[in-house]
């Protein structure tokens, strides 16, 4: 029997992040104002999916509060399609700013993570910077990067 947990990103040898919860299918919102032109478009590749099926979940993070188990904290959401082992999101107006970002292939769309009984991802998670897999989750530092350009494209490899 398979145990299904709130959409939960595990890095490591089976350390669970509890909390994150359902993203949203399409791009979420909460942009504050920013003073003219000094609004980017950030876009996500995101490789390494092991499969097309289900889709990439993007959250991008203004701050550590929630990142990166805590989708509902995340200053945006976005999701892509699958396609060859790659997938793209724009988050476009984006401010200038601090950000991190988490991926999570969610294969079987259902919203969350699926994991074995003891905790361990059945599903691929990524964090911008790419940072060495260790113990634990990575921390918003360890992600974080500036987005001080009108365009920037980062790059997140899946873990499995």
């Amino acid at each position: 029997m398979h145990h299904r947990t709130p959409l939960t990103l595990i890095v490591g040898a089976g350390l669970m992040f509890p909390g994150l919860t359902a993203l949203l299918a399409t791009e979420s919102t909460n942009t504050p104002p920013t003073p003219a032109g000094r609004l980017a478009t950030l876009t996500v590749r995101v490789t390494g999916f092991r499969n097309d099926q289900g889709i990439a979940r993007i959250t991008l993070f203004r701050d550590a509060r929630g990142f990166p188990d805590h989708a509902e904290l995340a200053f945006r959401t976005n999701s892509a399609v699958i396609t060859n082992g790659r997938a793209v999101v724009d988050f476009v107006d984006t401010p200038f700013g601090d950000y991190a970002i988490g991926v999570l292939h969610d294969e079987n769309d259902n919203g969350r993570m699926d994991t074995n009984r003891l905790g361990i991802p059945r599903e691929g998670y990524g964090v911008s910077n790419n940072p060495r897999r260790r113990t634990g989750a990575p921390s918003f530092n360890a992600a974080l990067f500036r987005l001080e350009d009108p365009a920037r494209t980062l790059s997140i490899t899946l873990n499995y």
